[in-house]
């Protein structure tokens, strides 16, 4: 039995997985898909997923809204968000194993999503999730937020 230890998003792991710009106001469409061997919970901060398809199928009694989703293997969903909250959002699995490569945190299943404009960001301009990072800590320091100013973090 082959030891899986290293996730990935669109075939990528963090700190390369992709940044999904969006703009605020639209609703964005993702379809996820577990090709793996392991149970996994999708989690996008500040936004809540609306779950529309299972494996192809509308879910019985519609739509469904969550914050967190489960994901069996070869499992596959579709979920729409609207873009109500203008920031830079991380989107990953909740479980922390999951968040590594070759067991080094932090790595693996963690991506984000980057309104464009938001605080000077041009999301369509960023190439891969560590770009948020970066624009994060440009935006802190920008606000006097880090080192310093308010005693330090």
């Amino acid at each position: 039995n082959p030891t899986y230890n290293t996730f990935v998003v669109n075939g990528k792991a963090f700190p390369d997985t992709p940044v999904f710009p969006v703009r605020e106001g639209e609703v964005v469409r993702f379809r996820i898909i577990n090709a793996g061997n392991l149970v996994h919970t999708w989690h996008p901060h500040g936004h809540t997923m609306e779950v529309i398809t299972k494996d192809g199928y509308e879910l019985a009694g519609g739509p469904q809204k969550m914050d967190t989703l489960s994901i069996a293997p070869g499992e596959r969903y579709d979920y729409v968000m609207k873009m109500d909250n203008p920031g830079l959002w991380m989107i990953h699995d909740q479980m922390g194993q999951y968040a590594v490569n070759d067991n080094v945190h932090p790595g693996g299943m963690m991506a984000c999503f980057a309104y464009d404009g938001f605080e000077g960001v041009k999301a369509f301009e960023m190439t891969r999730s560590l770009d948020c990072n970066t624009e994060a800590v440009r935006i802190l320091n920008e606000r006097g937020q880090t080192h310093g100013e308010h005693g330090g973090h």
